[in-house]
Parts: structure tokens; C-alpha cells; sequence
């Protein structure tokens, strides 16, 4: 028994000492360095000659030169001084136009500006990266104007869709994608390189106020007289960067609308019929690449006591249906086929759809059958219109038919044709006790979420990545909406706690 107790107090005594050793490695351990990450804000100049200098802004960039590797476009070079916020480099001799990186202790920080070398006489442009959003503006200019006294810069883009450049170097985004700014003098070149962020323009009303939206925000409040109201029902973005808007105006002192044209926020028509037309409004636009501007809508004639379908090109009434044949009601929406000049508008009259063919009118639904027409496009020669025969949403193609499917009635009051031929196309669909918006791809049904009570009046197709969008209005709340397939959550822009608002169109660019 005394031997197993000794061994016992050998044991704790062994174990004791293991712990005071442990716990004494453990004290003497020291906290590891927290690993620095360097950043570049910015450098200074943005052009150099080879041995000159480059003062590089920033933070956690090492105290000793030797503790930061400086590479131009990838080829080392040496700093005269550094502190933890700026570095001094000496720009080497190769081909290093391009980044400018930071290494300190494995981490690695890119210059967001590109340098550019100065091997000769050159042109320095003050900004050499710009990220834009569509119809926003800029300005590129000569750094060394200098320089260049008394000789001309010649401004060019490579991608007009994206972006356009005058001769004083003013830009303006008109789409998304990428697009090369050159300025040229003589034989010496210098280039900018321009990202345009694509955006949605909603078209409609708030509070009576005729309204752009770009996005989530107000862009444009459209001119009108005080005290006048208005809306928009059709938008448009042409080649040339140009917002046109078709809508109407109404003055509360005469209590008559009048249809109206804006371009870029300002009335640029009023449009009336003449004669007995006390009133009119405008449905749809197309701005051709001529930029000619067609317009369609209605007018009230006094002497017929109804209202007639109206096209108007220019400004100018170019036919009134009842002179065609007879024709009446209302004219929704305008296409032109740009290689043939054909021009094809849509529209209803007595309960019946049809379509006006460079003034010839074509009866395109059943007689006797409730039928109305909304939309119009034109693609590859065919004909597309969209409404609804007989209480169900119809397509009809080249004058036939097409009833998209809905479980009860329905009705369709947009259409978007891509590239491919995709059809997609938007409308409203009836259930039991209440309405809501709905989109028919290829002639089948998708499923969307947050559309209950929704008149869903626009869709569009953004063909750089395929998404979709649609635009419209809570009938009970008054609330203009907008939406994209990816996010099928909506996005209120105006209206309810006692207001109105709707929105009619949708473009993305």
C-alpha cells in the first residue's frame, strides 16, 4: 500500500510540473502581427516621363522603401521615400503604361487609374476611366492643352449605342455597354475608356403630375402651365439620347386636355386636330432614326360627338380615321418599319380591332365580337399586335389570331420582340374576386409574385443580359409599380396614403 502511494504523488508531482511548464510556454507566446492591407486612392500625375516621378496616395503601404514593391503595368520600380500613407516612385523604363500595384507583405493593392507613359511629345487626358448610367453627361478634356495651342482635337467614339461624344468633348451615355473614347490631334492619340451602367425609365403620373422615373428616383417632372395636370403614356429613348414622352395635358382653366409631346423634360408639340377636335390625347410614339416623330391617339369631335383616332407626324395630323373609312374610337399604338417607311398603328373603334396601314385601315378581329388593340410591334417583316377578343388577351400575327392562355378572362396591353424572335408579351389577368398583372413568354404563362390588383401596362426586354421588366399601377392603391423578373419584388415609386399615381411605360437602356 505505501508503494502505490508514493507512485501516486510522483504522478501529481510530474503532473504539476507539466502544468507550470505549459502554463508558462503559454504566457510567453506573443500576438501575432495583424496583416496590413495596402490601398491605392489615387496617384499623382497621371501621365510621366521614364525616371521622373509619381507620388502614390494611399494607406498601409510600408514605412521603408524596402518594404513595398512598386510595379508599373508589372515592372519594378524604385521609391525614393515612403511613409504609411504615400509613396514616391520613380517610373522605370518599358512598356508600364497601365496599373500601378502596391505589395507589402504578400498583400497586393491595384491602382484604379491607369498611368500612362511619356515618351515624346503625347496627349494627356484628364480622365482615362469613367463609370457611367444612361443620359448621365461628362466631360473629357486635355490635360497639356498647352501644349496643343491653336490645333484641333478630333473626338470619336467606337460605340455610338453606348455612348456619344461631341466635337468639345461633352459625352453623353445613350445606352449600356462599353464604349472607347479617342481624342485625336495629328498623328497623336490618346484614349479613354467609358462603362455605362443600363437604366429603367418609367413613364406615367404622380399626383396628376405628368412624371420620369429613372430607376428608383424622380429623373424629369415634365413641362405643363400652373395649375395644368398631365400624363405620359409612352416613352422613348431614340438613338441620339433624346427622352421623347407622349401623354396629355390638361388645363384646369379651359377644362380641356390637349395631347402633348416632351422631349428631354420640355414640350416640344401640342397636338391637336383642328377644326371641331375640342380635345385630344396621345397613346403611343416612334421616333425613327431619320427623327421623324409619329404620334397616335384621339381627338373629340364636337359635330360626331365621339371621339376619332388621330396620327400625327411631326406635329402635324397626317389622317384622321373617320376620313380613311369611316373609321373612329381610338389609336393606341404607332411602329415604322424601318427598311420599308411603312408606317402601322393599332387602335379600336365600335367595339372592333384594327390596324392602320400607311392610312389604309384593316379590320384584324372577328365582327360582332368585343375586341380592342393596344400594342403593335414590327419585326422581320411580320406584324404584331396585342389586346384582348371576346374577353381573352389576344396575339395577333399577321392578322391571325392567338389566345394566350389565362385560367378566366384577360387582356394583353404590351408587347417586346427580342433580336431572336422571343415574344413577350404583358396584360392583366382575371381571377375570382380581384385582377392582377401577368406575362405571357412565347405564348406560355410566367408565374409572377407581388402582381395582385396590378394593371401590368409596358414590358421591355434589356438585350444586354436577357432581363426583364414591367411597369405598372395598383388600381386600389394608385400606385405606380415596377418590377424585374430577377426581382420579382416591386419597386413603388409614387402614390397611396391618399395619392395617385400610375406609370404606363417602361424603357431600359
Amino acid at each position: 500500500m505505501m508503494k502505490k502511494k508514493w507512485n501516486f504523488i510522483l504522478v501529481l508531482a510530474a503532473t504539476g510540473i507539466l502544468v507550470l511548464a505549459c502554463s508558462k510556454n503559454k504566457d510567453d507566446e506573443t500576438p501575432p502581427e495583424e496583416t496590413r492591407v495596402p490601398e491605392i486612392t489615387n496617384f499623382t500625375p497621371l501621365s510621366q516621363e521614364v525616371g521622373l516621378t509619381v507620388t502614390i496616395n494611399g494607406k498601409n503601404f510600408a514605412t521603408t522603401t524596402s518594404g513595398n514593391v512598386v510595379q508599373f503595368n508589372g515592372v519594378n520600380a524604385s521609391l525614393n521615400s515612403a511613409t504609411a500613407n504615400q509613396l514616391v516612385a520613380v517610373v522605370p523604363s518599358g512598356d508600364i503604361t497601365g496599373k500601378i500595384t502596391v505589395t507589402v507583405d504578400g498583400e497586393k493593392a491595384t491602382s484604379g487609374q491607369t498611368f500612362t507613359v511619356l515618351t515624346g511629345p503625347s496627349i494627356v487626358l484628364d480622365q482615362t476611366e469613367l463609370n457611367l448610367q444612361t443620359l448621365d453627361t461628362a466631360t473629357l478634356s486635355i490635360a497639356n492643352s498647352s501644349e496643343f495651342e491653336g490645333q484641333t482635337v478630333a473626338w470619336n467614339s467606337d460605340n455610338k449605342a453606348s455612348v456619344l461624344v461631341d466635337e468639345e468633348g461633352n459625352l453623353k451615355a445613350v445606352g449600356g455597354g462599353m464604349a472607347t473614347i479617342t481624342a485625336t490631334i495629328g498623328e497623336l492619340t490618346a484614349t479613354a475608356e467609358i462603362t455605362v451602367n443600363a437604366a429603367a425609365f418609367i413613364a406615367g403620373m404622380d399626383n396628376y403630375m405628368a412624371k420620369i422615373w429613372r430607376n428608383n428616383k424622380e429623373y424629369l417632372s415634365l413641362e405643363m402651365g400652373d395649375g395644368d395636370e398631365g400624363e405620359v403614356y409612352e416613352l422613348v429613348l431614340a438613338d441620339t439620347g433624346d427622352l421623347y414622352a407622349a401623354g396629355y395635358i390638361y388645363d384646369n382653366d379651359q377644362e380641356k386636355s390637349t395631347a402633348a409631346v416632351w422631349k428631354n423634360g420640355e414640350l416640344d408639340f401640342s397636338l391637336t386636330a383642328g377644326g371641331d377636335y375640342l380635345e385630344s390625347d396621345a397613346h403611343g410614339i416612334y421616333v425613327t432614326k431619320a427623327g421623324d416623330v409619329f404620334v397616335v391617339g384621339s381627338a373629340f369631335d364636337s359635330n360626331l360627338n365621339e371621339r376619332l383616332g388621330v396620327l400625327w407626324r411631326n406635329g402635324n395630323v397626317l389622317h384622321t380615321l373617320h376620313e380613311v373609312e369611316g373609321a373612329g374610337g381610338y389609336l393606341r399604338a404607332i411602329t415604322v418599319d424601318e427598311d420599308s417607311g411603312t408606317v402601322y398603328a393599332t387602335g379600336d373603334e365600335n367595339l372592333t380591332a384594327y390596324v392602320l396601314v400607311d392610312g389604309v385601315v384593316e379590320q384584324w378581329s372577328k365582327e360582332g365580337i368585343y375586341s380592342n388593340a393596344n400594342d403593335i410591334e414590327v419585326q422581320g417583316g411580320n406584324v404584331y399586335v396585342v389586346g384582348s377578343e371576346g374577353g381573352k388577351g389576344t396575339l395577333w400575327e399577321n392578322g391571325n389570331p392567338f389566345e394566350l392562355p389565362s385560367e378566366n378572362g384577360s387582356y394583353a396591353t404590351s408587347i417586346f420582340i427580342t433580336e431572336s424572335g422571343d415574344q413577350y408579351i404583358g396584360g392583366v389577368q382575371y381571377s375570382q374576386n380581384s385582377s392582377y398583372g401577368s406575362i405571357w413568354e412565347n405564348g406560355n404563362e410566367v408565374m409572377l409574385s407581388d402582381t395582385n390588383g396590378v394593371v401590368l401596362e409596358s414590358i421591355y426586354v434589356y438585350e444586354g443580359d436577357g432581363e426583364i421588366y414591367y411597369a405598372g399601377w395598383h388600381e386600389i392603391d394608385k400606385v405606380a409599380k415596377f418590377w424585374s423578373r430577377q426581382d420579382s419584388s416591386a419597386i413603388d415609386l409614387a402614390g397611396g396614403e391618399g395619392m395617385n399615381a400610375t406609370a404606363y411605360s417602361i424603357v431600359v437602356k
